[in-house]
């Protein structure tokens, strides 16, 4: 029985042990230029279309890599060895696990902001309030996995705060990541997700505004080094622009909610 026990312990630590090999070798034998300086950027799922976007012209002698992924995942990477230069969390509770590691470098800068939505198939566009998500016509209800992504921390939150969560969690279907769970609705496997607001606007789903802001914590991006990154000035260089006037303009493009004031347009 003892043998058992250990074996169950120890299995799940091999299996992420060894992804973890195939993950740093697959990163060492990417193709990157050897006159540029090499930056991981570890990023949310939710962000994985407007970064690369707004970095393939950042000019500054580097070679940018993403890995984009459920912020939880992204920390236990790091926590076991992952070679990250930067790392930007969906949220604050995985930062902190970081941070309480020794693992990032100092006080995080918060990038940007999001919010909650509802996205649906057709079938359900018209629901009026966050309460309607109890209609025994509405089977399944999509989120990101509380466990692993902070996206589903917040639905989550918001649910229990609404007094909704009891009433409809044997609806619920976990994503791996925001992303996922967006994807349920999109393919028909889901009737509504919540997800972040940025997730809506390329996809031809309609975004819901139903969910009270202060049912849930403000959400917020921080970003920090890693305290083994070899390129400190230069990480810390690119989340300086990032935080700049001109891309936030683009970050609220897709999105999100900007840390400054956007000059209006008009």
């Amino acid at each position: 029985m003892y043998y058992k026990m250990l074996r169950n312990l120890i299995k799940p630590f091999i299996i992420f042990s060894l992804i973890l090999i195939l993950y740093l070798f697959s990163i060492h034998c990417s193709k990157t230029d050897p006159k540029k300086t090499e930056i991981l950027v570890f990023a949310p799922a939710s962000m994985s279309n407007v970064l690369p976007k707004i970095l393939e012209d950042y000019n500054n002698n580097l070679d940018i890599i993403f890995d984009f992924g459920g912020s939880s995942i992204l920390a236990s990477k790091i926590t076991y060895g992952a070679p990250a230069n930067i790392y930007i969390s969906a949220g604050e509770s995985t930062f902190i696990k970081l941070k309480n590691e020794g693992l990032v470098d100092g006080n995080p800068k918060i990038i940007v902001k999001n919010s909650l939505v509802v996205v649906t198939t057709k079938e359900f566009e018209n629901i009026d309030t966050i309460y309607d998500i109890n209609k025994k016509e509405i089977s399944r209800i999509a989120i990101a996995n509380p466990d692993f992504a902070p996206a589903g921390e917040y639905a989550k939150e918001a649910l229990i705060n609404l007094k909704i969560w009891d009433k409809v969690k044997e609806k619920i279907v976990f994503g791996a990541d925001v992303r996922s769970a967006l994807n349920y609705v999109i393919t028909e496997n889901a009737d509504i997700a919540i997800v972040y607001a940025s997730d809506v606007l390329n996809t031809s789903l309609k975004s819901l505004e139903i969910i009270p802001l202060e049912s849930y914590s403000e959400i917020t991006y921080p970003a920090s080094i890693i305290k083994k990154s070899n390129h400190q000035e230069k990480s810390e260089k690119l989340l300086e622009y990032l935080i700049s006037e001109s891309i936030q303009e683009i970050f609220h493009s897709y999105g999100f909610n900007p840390i400054i004031n956007i000059k209006s347009s008009n």
